[in-house]
């Protein structure tokens, strides 16, 4: 199991206190399981309900994230329904894939052609 309780330092909250979480990015996360689960755990100490995260997940959503979130209306399933699908959708080889397009440059070493097939077949 990832360890990113590194990320979850802020003492336990009231809900009357405004609550802050980052944006899921995979230079902060080393997965999105572990970003759920840090929201999850955040949640917990600032009194979220279900209601809350299912409303507001989205914002903390960024990238192919939140546009697979748009295209496939998840905001008509419950929040346990979106974390499950999210999470079985972005699995680990997927995010590696992810990573990989986002960091993939032309170089002089690269032919164009070979650029943009190996970026397609990314993603």
């Amino acid at each position: 199991m990832e360890d990113d309780s590194f990320r979850q330092e802020s003492p336990v909250n009231t809900s009357k206190e405004s609550f802050f979480f980052p944006e899921f990015d995979l230079n902060k996360f080393s997965s999105f399981k572990s970003f759920i689960s840090c929201f999850d755990q955040q949640c917990l100490e600032y009194q979220k309900d279900e209601q809350w995260k299912k409303q507001n997940i989205p914002r903390y959503l960024t990238g192919v994230y939140l546009k697979f979130w748009y295209e496939n209306q998840l905001f008509e399933k419950s929040y346990q329904e979106r974390k499950e699908l999210l999470m079985t959708v972005f699995d680990a080889t997927k995010q590696e894939d992810i990573r990989k397009f986002q960091n993939l440059t032309l170089n002089d070493t690269k032919e164009l052609i070979s650029f943009f097939t190996e970026k397609l077949s990314l993603g």
